[in-house]
């Protein structure tokens, strides 16, 4: 059995939060359960990866009744999420632990799965989609492996268990993972299995939009994500998943400024891949009001000198302003020089508040609803060209230069 060495320190070394998983193993001992790491926590044990800022996933042989038992008898608060399949989401020290029961599949649709409990690690691990999926260790650093994940995580080989086909029609979604672990641990990408998932690109779309783009967020923004971005399976599959026509021109580009500048951003790189699309969105109205004004929201900068750059970040929100600044530099229509400078311009940049409104306009004589909408833009543009420096006394004295 192989195992992993200095447990304790090394779960220590790469942020593993040891102590509240303890809390929820203590917990167990009232139903004499058993309690295994399990996921992303194990491989990052394995590779000796930083495990900061993610969820640990762990599994038990208790039924969901038990481990119902168990946390609330400890006071351990527990989060109703995903009991229907055998999971639950408990909040020890604020850390968040999903703790999963094990199971076998009764039945399957591709989407969703019906379960039984079971006790039985094999049976568990069955189950599982790939074989580095399938790594157990229990809280003493002993290693369980029933499928040789180890073997092929060290290899940088990510395999399905069993049959390609009856895996990925259990589940849809697998195929988005096996791109999202492909890009992470393959050292030689699986041309022949991603061939094969193309075949199930129209399946992708019955599975919920939450779904699809919880699992494209982390493919797109994984810093690996751009080095494979040239296998035409995977952008076969990514265009599939979105449901619309991509541009992947200069993609890669994009990515190296984001990583550049520090600002990696799910939804530019997403806005970026959508910029030919001009009808609406298949998925649009599932999207949140802030997700879709922010895949939406186009404007043009023909200019790049202070005072008119200073004028777009006043009309516009910091966000829209950078999306496009990056989306230029990456469509080589400005210099990495012009682009850092603008981007530094418009941190600095706090926007101040028009020293006028249309009823200093109206006591000055003007009565119109146009005339005041139309002298109050032409002093609010004087007063930008004027970077913003005019008090409320001189614009009015240029709205009197204004009047007949």
């Amino acid at each position: 059995m192989k195992k992993i060495k200095d447990f304790q320190k090394k779960c220590k070394d790469i942020n593993i939060p040891l102590k509240e998983i303890k809390i929820v193993q203590n917990s167990l001992s009232f139903k004499k359960g058993k309690l295994y790491l399990i996921g992303g926590i194990v491989r990052n044990l394995i590779l000796n990866k930083s495990f900061k800022n993610q969820h640990p996933d762990l599994v038990t042989d208790l039924s969901l009744n038990d481990l119902t038992k168990c946390l609330k008898k400890s006071n351990i608060k527990v989060l109703p999420l995903g009991v229907k399949f055998g999971s639950l989401v408990v909040l020890v020290n604020n850390v968040k632990i999903d703790v999963t029961i094990m199971r076998e599949d009764i039945k399957t649709d591709g989407r969703w799965a019906e379960i039984k409990h079971t006790s039985d690690i094999e049976l568990d691990s069955i189950r599982r989609d790939f074989t580095i999926n399938s790594i157990y260790c229990d809280m003493k650093g002993n290693l369980y492996d029933p499928n040789n994940g180890y073997k092929d995580l060290k290899s940088g080989v990510v395999r399905f268990i069993g049959k390609i086909e009856s895996r990925v029609s259990e589940d849809f979604l697998r195929v988005l993972r096996f791109v999202r672990f492909s890009i992470i641990y393959d050292k030689n990408l699986d041309v022949d299995t991603l061939n094969t998932l193309t075949k199930y690109e129209k399946k992708i779309a019955t599975l919920s939009f939450e779904r699809r783009f919880e699992e494209l967020e982390k493919i797109i923004t994984h810093k690996n994500f751009s080095k494979n971005i040239s296998s035409k399976s995977i952008r076969k599959i990514i265009q599939s998943s979105i449901g619309e026509k991509l541009n992947f021109y200069n993609f890669d580009r994009l990515c190296e400024i984001e990583k550049k500048i520090n600002n990696v951003s799910f939804l530019r790189r997403l806005k970026f891949l959508l910029r030919d699309v001009k009808k609406s969105l298949n998925f649009e109205k599932k999207m949140s009001k802030e997700f879709r004004k922010r895949l939406k929201y186009k404007f043009h900068i023909y200019r790049y000198n202070k005072i008119y750059l200073r004028k777009i970040y006043y009309k516009h929100e910091a966000v829209f302003v950078r999306d496009t600044l990056i989306a230029n530099y990456s469509n080589k229509r400005i210099s990495f020089n012009i682009l850092s400078n603008a981007l530094k311009d418009l941190d600095c940049f706090k926007k101040k508040k028009f020293p006028i409104k249309g009823a200093d306009i109206i006591k000055l004589g003007f009565s119109s609803g146009a005339d005041v909408g139309k002298v109050l833009k032409q002093t609010e543009e004087w007063w930008v060209k004027n970077d913003f420096r005019k008090n409320k006394q001189e614009c009015i004295e240029f709205v009197s230069r204004c009047l007949p």
